[in-house]
């Protein structure tokens, strides 16, 4: 799957934001707890807990994580869980002054129990609702910037 999205933030609040593992849950749905592991220079190991829902059905989840930062403001992400036997992600960013665009791509191997068509639809579904609440909180905090 792919998402693509631009937010009216620079993008040292988007690294911020992307990188504030500790304080998801504040702006992430669903999202109980996220933690950091390991943090060695621009790679992160997190671990993260939460309940996703769509529609009637609702699956608690838990992943792990390591996350890298490469210097051309892309980051990588690969990790695993029960829903999940593999997630692989991709993200670029892309900064023009007052506004940064993201670019997402995502692979994911459901695990036996999970119908892969009913896992992927979930997860993306469950992916763009995350992926606007950051953009939020992105455009949020550059707002509070402005002001100050």
């Amino acid at each position: 799957g792919q998402l693509r999205c631009v937010v009216q933030a620079p993008v040292e609040i988007v690294r911020a934001v992307l990188t504030d593992f500790e304080h998801m849950p504040a702006f992430v749905p669903n999202l109980e707890h996220s933690q950091i592991l390991e943090h060695h220079g621009n790679v992160y190991r997190i671990r993260q807990r939460g309940t996703v829902h769509w529609g009637v059905f609702s699956q608690a989840f838990e992943s792990e994580r390591r996350v890298e930062w490469f210097p051309d403001d892309h980051l990588v992400s690969e990790g695993s869980s029960e829903t999940f036997r593999r997630v692989r992600s991709d993200m670029r960013l892309f900064a023009n002054a007052e506004e940064t665009t993201l670019e997402y791509r995502i692979e994911m191997t459901p695990a036996g129990w999970l119908p892969a068509f009913l896992g992927t639809r979930f997860m993306r579904h469950e992916l763009a609702e995350q992926f606007v609440a950051m953009g939020r909180e992105m455009e949020r905090r550059a707002q509070v910037q402005v002001r100050h």
